[in-house]
């Protein structure tokens, strides 16, 4: 195939999505001395993402909620929710992560794992659904599942990271930045003691580049007792030499010098004093499945062509309609933001970074008890297709007149206005008149839409009003 030279731009190793409030799940198992596991769920997400509410005096609250339905194929069932609540003052912009976690002990088998998320100040719900497999196999020698953490150290305290003697913070972002540099790498093995095996065991640790190049090497030898065993251990180094990309933790178990079983992690490194600084040669598999959207759930990938469309040609909507297969559309997604990077030799995707910001605007600004996403709604769309415009006159409701706005963009057709009216409910605007070519256009609208007379109430207020009496 052929090659393609690119910079491993940050966009493409940061879990950066086009969903504004983004928060971040991951999660691992550990084996019990009782042949079952102790499976945790981590979760994380920066305070900016969240829509804080007045709560008392200056203060201001957020508050979400994660609800937990983890089924069995044996009818295992289990439901749990994480109610999270995060209170800040007027004058604090300090910008932070709230990370938290839940343990669960389970017996062997396959399960199913959905999670809801759920903001109670922008009524929006995510929904993300996994599969995984907790198995108890035959080998002498087993490794669980590896945990990326921000924080190790020994301690007793009280604490829901604590665990098996040491404080653990885990890092769902797998994102480590200038100002947290320090890497941890935590899990647990299980050894089966064999009277006829006499064979040394080892464990080695490996820090790999993007294109999977070793650069980094520990080893840890392995006493092997005569009984059954778990034990709990950990890796950790410092990045801070490391530019920023995307990089692999691997751990791997020998067997005598044979490879007896290998897991990796993925991680990823945004250094600010170390930006990328060398051109690596991937082929276009490779930058795929590098990117963002390799990883998206059937859900996300339907959002993000929903999003997409907003600003494709005609030709582009109609292959993203004509793709039946999550594969196909997460494809059509790289490519379709690859071809609009208007400068490859950066790190960044530009345009994709500018769509997203946008996005998280829309959804952060023009959400209704209607409509969940705010990139969805009248504004949200032609603030996602044609930007932040250049001037805006917002007019308040009052007893005469409906609540309107009027956007003027000077970068359009020799200058171009858009009209919204808030006919359908609080902050639930609609678009009524534009003089942008292929744009609703009806010069009358103001005559018909902001009077507050009956003539020109919507279905929704006659109903509020017929409510109300």
């Amino acid at each position: 195939m052929r090659k393609l030279k690119y910079l491993l731009f940050i966009l493409m190793f940061a879990n950066i999505s086009v969903f504004a409030q983004k928060i971040e799940f991951d999660h691992a198992y550990f084996f019990n001395t009782d042949g079952s596991f102790l499976w945790e769920l981590y979760y994380g997400m920066s305070n900016d993402q969240l829509i804080y509410q007045h709560y008392e005096g200056d203060n201001y609250m957020a508050e979400f909620r994660i609800n937990i339905l983890l089924s069995g194929r044996d009818g295992f069932m289990l439901q749990d929710s994480i109610m999270v609540r995060d209170i800040r003052s007027v004058t604090d912009n300090t910008l932070r992560d709230l990370i938290g976690q839940k343990r669960y002990d389970l017996p062997a088998g396959s399960y199913t794992l959905r999670l809801e998320y759920e903001d109670f100040s922008s009524k929006n719900v995510k929904t993300e659904e996994k599969t995984f497999t907790l198995i108890n196999s035959d080998s002498n020698i087993e490794l669980g599942d590896l945990q990326l953490a921000r924080v190790l150290e020994k301690s007793e305290k009280e604490s829901i990271f604590n665990k098996y003697g040491f404080y653990v913070v885990p890092n769902p972002e797998a994102v480590y930045a200038t100002n947290q540099m320090d890497i941890y790498i935590c899990h647990s093995y299980k050894v089966l003691y064999d009277q006829d095996d006499d064979s040394k065991y080892s464990i080695k640790y490996k820090i790999l580049d993007a294109a999977k190049m070793p650069i980094r090497k520990e080893l840890q030898n392995i006493t092997v007792e005569n009984k059954q065993n778990i034990y709990f251990t950990y890796f950790g180094t410092s990045l801070s030499g490391f530019p920023s990309g995307v990089y692999y933790v691997v751990v791997e178990i020998y067997k005598d010098q044979y490879l007896h079983q290998t897991k990796e992690k993925k991680f990823y490194i945004y250094n600010y004093e170390m930006p990328l600084d060398a051109t690596i040669v991937f082929t276009e598999d490779e930058l795929f499945e590098l990117s963002e959207f390799a990883t998206m759930t059937d859900m996300q990938v339907d959002e993000a062509v929903k999003m997409a469309k907003i600003v494709a040609h005609d030709t582009e909507k109609q292959l993203f309609d004509r793709l039946t297969n999550v594969k196909g559309k997460q494809r059509a997604l790289y490519r379709f933001w690859q071809m609009r990077d208007i400068d490859t030799t950066t790190r960044l995707n530009e345009t994709l970074v500018d769509f997203n910001r946008r996005i998280k605007y829309a959804n952060r600004h023009f959400s209704t008890k209607n409509e969940d996403d705010g990139w969805n709604t009248d504004r949200g769309r032609v603030l996602i297709k044609y930007g932040f415009p250049d001037d805006k006159d917002i007019n308040r409701v009052s007893m005469e007149n409906r609540a309107w706005e009027e956007w003027h963009y000077t970068r359009y057709e020799g200058g171009a206005y858009f009209y919204f009216v808030e006919r359908m409910g609080y902050n639930d605007y609609q678009l009524v008149h534009s003089t942008v070519t292929g744009e609703p256009y009806n010069p009358d609208w103001f005559d018909q839409y902001v009077p507050t007379d009956d003539k020109t109430k919507s279905p929704y207020e006659l109903e509020s009003e017929k409510k109300s009496k």
